[in-house]
Formats: C-alpha cells, structure tokens, sequence
C-alpha cells in the first residue's frame, strides 16, 4: 500500500485564471489544468 508523504501547496487566487495559466506555462514551465499543475 503506497502512503501519503505530503500534502501542501501555494494557492493563488486570480480573476483572470487563463492568464495565470499562461504564466505559468511560460515563466515556470508547468502544464495546467483546471485542477492544478501537472508535474508528471
């Protein structure tokens, strides 16, 4: 059985979510989705 290590995060609140997206993809790399960062 595998077990939980951690759990955590930094949440950010925009009014503007496809814009932050689009940060994200291009300052820091990550591919979103509605629910988060994909980071496989």
């Amino acid at each position: 059985m595998k077990r939980v290590t951690a759990i955590g995060g930094v949440f950010f609140k925009s009014k503007d979510p496809k814009k932050i997206t689009e940060w994200y993809q291009k300052h820091l790399g990550l591919d979103t989705n509605p629910y988060g960062a994909n980071l496989n």
